[in-house]
């Protein structure tokens, strides 16, 4: 399975510990720049956005996944 894409970076532990807890693979980024930066062959597997603390930033790389050629479900 493709990692997950989280932000922002660092995310919340109680999701890193539930993520790990659960197997799966995942990569924090800041921005969509890092997001394009890091992604892998195969692409994201999904996207988990924490808009708490970064409301903006974090719909703004929102926008940016959704812009995609082919937007993260």
């Amino acid at each position: 399975m493709a990692p997950i894409l989280l932000f922002p970076d660092p995310p919340p532990p109680e999701l890193i510990q539930s993520l790990d807890m659960a197997g799966y693979a995942w990569k924090a980024v800041a921005n969509a720049v890092a997001a394009e930066e890091f992604e892998i062959d195969g692409g994201w597997g999904g996207a988990i956005l924490v808009a708490d603390q970064e409301p903006d930033s974090a719909f703004s790389l929102a926008r940016a996944l959704k812009k995609r050629s082919e937007p993260i479900q």
